[in-house]
């Protein structure tokens, strides 16, 4: 595990663990309000996919960087992973 890694939104914190190939981070919106857009940087890799593990759906990597909305004090897991095999 590794506390409090840089997010791309101020006042929104991010712990990170990690296991194998596979990452996860809670994200917690700490700025007291409603924010959207993109939250926490990752660089694609074929055959990986990005997942919110509370809602089950599949999320897109645009520009390099994981885009949420969050509601104030909203918590999401996110984990990057290989997709499943078909």
């Amino acid at each position: 595990m590794t506390p409090l890694v840089p997010t791309l939104r101020r006042n929104v914190y991010a712990n990170r663990f990690r296991h194998g190939e596979e990452t996860a981070w809670t994200i917690l919106n700490g700025a007291g309000h409603t924010v959207q857009g993109p939250m926490l940087a990752i660089e694609p890799r074929p055959g990986f996919e990005v997942v919110d593990l509370l809602s089950g759906k599949e999320l897109t990597v645009v520009d390099g960087a994981v885009h949420l909305f969050l509601r104030r004090s909203e918590c999401r897991v996110i984990a990057y992973r290989p997709k499943p095999a078909p």
